[in-house]
């Protein structure tokens, strides 16, 4: 049911093109993160040089996400595409030519990812937003499996793609090999028709009307606070080498590859799990983020059991991995799920700034997450971390959604339109 879903919309030819532009230009970017955090230690044997990669990346994507949303909504939406494609391609090729010649230096390697960053931020909400426009209310919970399925395969093969590269043809290489993606994302883009990714009326968008529409769209909220919840209490990528080095296999670099793997595998199958076919129905799919929520801490809380329980090393290995997959395919699903909530309930015009702090909570959420999982294992320990992160993210999710289980029951008969947001707004104004 779902391939045959996933079939269909790849029939849609302006989708095809977006989603070939979206593969290349994510797996453009998971080469040259991976390889720019292998080139500064190269370059500066200093792991905190290292950690400045984080930051150059952070500011940028948290200061520009929601002003991205905006001109999303504002701006022809392909043109942003296009205009940060072009500046990321032309980035990576300065930086693989200057590689090339002097072998590169740490400022250049971290204004490149800086410059990265500022593109990504600006141009993601935009190219999310393409979605609704170009597919059918009817297929959109298929675009959205396809997408979530392409960005868990560019996790899995930009990284290996990378260390191929870097080991054969050198750092300069692989930096090559994103700018050439970013070219081919670049004309996939532009082979989008203009005028169907235009919005049907000119916008004079203001970030807090998205910020207050949301508050008012309880199947939105509860869509995004359900995400806080599992990124901010619910992290357990942090442990995985902590976890590895007490109990599993004699805690090798492999062990903790694996974990990783089994979070991207069940990814992968969650993506394009068959769901929900009701998607005009709000409580439907608020259900099915609340399941899907409530599985994720389930399977983190089963993971840190087993760190507790610690059986023998294959089959504490085995029991850890199969907790993972389960907590990615929830994940994945969720996404999905999330995802096609959000445009099925939103009109177009206000998508770019749902999208934008879709964006920022993504960009946040996991490294609260990180820091607060981390702190929690140092304090108590890697088990009891899981265990209480997972319970907490079971609890609140189940909390969140009986405190809108009201609002959800009668939701409003339609989101207000630009149009009507902006007259309220000048309404308040005058008064």
């Amino acid at each position: 049911m779902a391939a045959n879903a996933i079939t269909r919309v790849l029939r849609i030819h302006q989708f095809r093109w977006l989603l070939i532009g979206l593969f290349a230009s994510n797996l453009g970017a998971q080469i040259s993160f991976v390889t720019a955090t292998t080139h500064l230690f190269t370059l500066s044997e200093s792991n905190a040089v290292v950690g400045l990669l984080g930051a150059v990346t952070l500011v940028p994507m948290l200061a520009l996400g929601l002003v991205g949303g905006v001109f999303a909504d504002r701006m022809g939406r392909r043109r942003i595409v296009l205009g940060g494609q072009l500046i990321a391609a032309l980035a990576a090729g300065a930086l693989a030519l200057s590689v090339w010649v002097t072998g590169g230096s740490v400022l250049e390697v971290l204004a490149f990812a800086a410059v990265w960053a500022a593109t990504i931020a600006l141009s993601s909400p935009a190219r999310i937003s393409l979605i609704p426009l170009v597919v059918p209310k009817s297929e959109l919970s298929a675009a959205n499996s396809s997408l979530t399925l392409i960005m868990t395969l560019t996790w899995i093969v930009g990284p290996l793609t990378a260390a191929i590269l870097v080991s054969v043809a050198g750092f300069e290489a692989a930096y090559g090999a994103d700018a050439a993606l970013g070219v081919l994302a670049f004309l996939a883009f532009a082979r989008l028709n203009e005028a169907e990714t235009r919005l049907s009326q000119e916008s004079k968008a203001r970030l807090r009307d998205g910020i207050h529409l949301v508050g008012r769209t309880p199947s939105v909220l509860l869509a995004l606070t359900l995400d806080v919840i599992a990124m901010v209490l619910c992290s357990p990528r942090v442990l995985f080498p902590a976890a590895a080095t007490a109990v599993l296999l004699g805690g090798d670099v492999t062990t903790v590859g694996l974990l990783f793997a089994s979070l991207a595998a069940g990814a992968t199958v969650g993506s394009v799990l068959p769901g929900r076919r009701r998607w005009s129905d709000p409580g439907s799919q608020s259900r099915s983020l609340v399941a899907m929520t409530i599985t994720w801490g389930g399977a983190v809380t089963a993971f840190g059991l087993v760190l507790m329980v610690n059986p023998a090393p294959p089959a504490a290995l085995a029991a850890a991995c199969a907790a993972m997959a389960v907590a990615g395919g929830a994940d994945a699903r969720a996404t999905v799920v999330r995802q096609t909530t959000i445009q099925t309930v939103m009109d177009s015009a206000h998508m770019g700034r749902i999208q934008g702090l879709v964006f920022v909570i993504g960009v946040a959420g996991p490294r609260l997450g990180d820091s607060l999982m981390g702190g929690l294992a140092e304090v108590t320990s890697v088990s009891r971390a899981a265990i209480l992160g997972g319970l907490a993210c079971v609890l609140t999710a189940a909390l969140a959604s009986l405190s809108l289980r009201a609002r959800l029951r009668n939701p409003p008969d339609s989101a207000p339109n630009e149009a009507q947001m902006n007259r309220a707004g000048s309404e308040n104004s005058a008064s």
